[in-house]
């Protein structure tokens, strides 16, 4: 009497087993997707900072701004004293106003923050070395976190014209860290942490950089020349 009760009970709404858990997305797979997406947008608005230690190289800049994609930004950045000033990025030039009305002006990548071209050529940059770190919630959606690393060339691209002394080349890997959106493929935040021997000493003193940017508004109508 006992197997048909058995198989009875099997029937009746007994727990089951949990599904398995679903696989992981494919890294280079999101990564894909995120350069189609940001190809496809036609702005966005962004803030963010840069800090760099320790001293004497100390360098401490926050940015906001808003980009009309492909390639023309505007953004007020600050530095740690309190100095401020307008940078805007017209192709491959850019151009900064200080408070004063001093200007100057460079081709790359601007002070402070990463131009369109820089955003997009430092995500592709990741192919081959992303890794999964999970699923979180933040800047109202659910976020894709991905890392990886980026070599010298292009992070050094990346931060050309920043205030302060020149990059040397790091001691360790280059680490990127991506929050892209769940549904949208879009970048929410972007982080890279340099480390590098501080050029000239015996001492092995290590210069750290750490640089973040958030993104928000895809698509929303932008005031940049």
């Amino acid at each position: 009497m006992l197997a048909p009760f058995v198989l009875l009970g099997a029937g009746c709404g007994l727990p089951q087993a949990p599904d398995a858990t679903p696989a992981p997305p494919d890294p280079e797979e999101v990564l894909h997707r995120t350069i189609a997406a940001l190809g496809a947008a036609t702005s966005y608005r962004f803030d963010g900072s840069l800090t760099r230690t320790p001293p004497p190289y100390s360098l401490s800049v926050t940015f906001t701004g808003e980009a009309l994609l492909p390639d023309r930004q505007a953004a007020d950045v600050t530095t740690a004293t309190g100095a401020r000033s307008r940078v805007t990025i017209t192709g491959g030039t850019w151009t900064s106003v200080d408070a004063a009305g001093a200007t100057s002006s460079g081709v790359g990548n601007p002070p402070g923050p990463w131009s369109p071209q820089a955003v997009r050529g430092v995500i592709g940059a990741l192919s081959g070395s992303a890794v999964w770190r999970g699923t979180e919630s933040g800047a109202g959606a659910r976020l894709l976190h991905l890392e990886g690393s980026i070599d010298w060339a292009t992070a050094r691209g990346g931060f050309t014209g920043a205030p302060g002394p020149f990059l040397p080349p790091p001691s360790k890997p280059i680490t990127v860290a991506l929050w892209v959106g769940e549904a949208d493929a879009l970048p929410r935040r972007l982080t890279v942490v340099w480390e590098a021997l501080v050029p000239g000493q015996n001492t092995g003193q290590t210069m750290t950089t750490d640089y973040e940017m958030r993104f928000r508004d895809f698509n929303a109508p932008v005031a940049v020349p």
